[in-house]
């Protein structure tokens, strides 16, 4: 958490709510300049089950290893401090990871709570959705909300989270995950709640800043290219990320390069097309 000290308050009920019972629930506080520290003690000083660091300011990756490194049990469960379990989250994903030994890491659905521009009412049940169940699902744009995470703990020391993309520690971890040969499988329960907010209880909406999730998308494609088969969609995806990163910088006749370059490589695209016609009239 950063910087929400009224907001997390929210998430750790969820956590204290939850039918199972046996968990450690540690809350890493990445620098904040806002009372965080004082509510939680206030609030929740005396529930022994939570355990409370504070560290320097890192980003998102940085504070997820902190967590990481003082985990005690054998199953991690991540959640952001703007989402919240429903009560019965540990209960199932556990439940789940303890009937299949050979999966090291559960996916449950998200119900979308507040003002989503969303046509479905769970991740899951979105048109959109592509699950990252592979290395070619990745490729595609395939993401994970943190929040209906749970894996192995000793998965996760293997692979660590890192902050080399600073919006996407999480993606990133599952690209790596897979390189690794690690399984992945969807829990169909509905368990947790991802909130949409306006940054008015706190620190701003991490996923409202696209342009830093288009940056790292086009990193990982480049970075674990070589882990992937030669693929017309790979080669669209970075020509498109790289056209509008140039025009996201004026620009243009480098864009419009990179358009032509997309719509060659796929010429059925109309958003190749519209992007193209962007180049050319400001």
């Amino acid at each position: 958490t950063f910087n929400r000290a009224r907001m997390v308050c929210g998430a750790i009920e969820s956590v204290l709510a939850q039918t199972l019972a046996d968990f450690e629930l540690i809350v890493v506080d990445d620098g904040s300049t806002d009372d965080t520290g004082a509510v939680l003690q206030e609030r929740f000083g005396a529930e022994s089950r939570l355990r409370y660091f504070r560290k320097e300011n890192g980003g998102t990756g940085s504070a997820r290893q902190h967590g990481l490194t003082h985990a005690r049990a054998d199953l991690l469960a991540l959640l952001d401090s703007d989402d919240r379990y429903l009560p019965r989250f540990l209960e199932s994903q556990v439940a789940f990871l303890d009937a299949r030994p050979e999966v090291d890491l559960a996916l449950c659905d998200a119900r979308f709570e507040g003002d989503w521009d969303r046509q479905a009412e769970t991740v899951f049940g979105s048109a959109r959705w592509n699950p990252p169940v592979s290395l070619d699902a990745m490729a595609r744009g395939a993401w994970a909300l943190p929040s209906a995470i749970t894996m192995r703990t000793a998965v996760a020391r293997r692979l660590g989270f890192r902050s080399v993309f600073r919006a996407s520690e999480d993606t990133d971890l599952i690209w790596r995950f897979h390189i690794e040969g690690f399984r992945l499988e969807q829990n169909p329960e509905i368990l947790t709640l991802y909130l949409r907010h306006q940054g008015d209880e706190g620190a701003a909406q991490k996923i409202d800043d696209r342009t830093a999730f288009d940056e790292d998308r086009l990193g990982m494609l480049e970075k674990y290219a070589s882990r992937l088969p030669k693929s017309r969609d790979i080669v669209c995806a970075i020509h498109r990320l790289k056209a509008e990163r140039h025009l996201r910088r004026g620009e243009r006749a480098a864009a419009r390069a990179r358009y032509w370059q997309w719509w060659r490589a796929k010429p059925d695209s109309s958003k190749a097309l519209r992007g193209l016609l962007r180049s050319l009239w400001p």
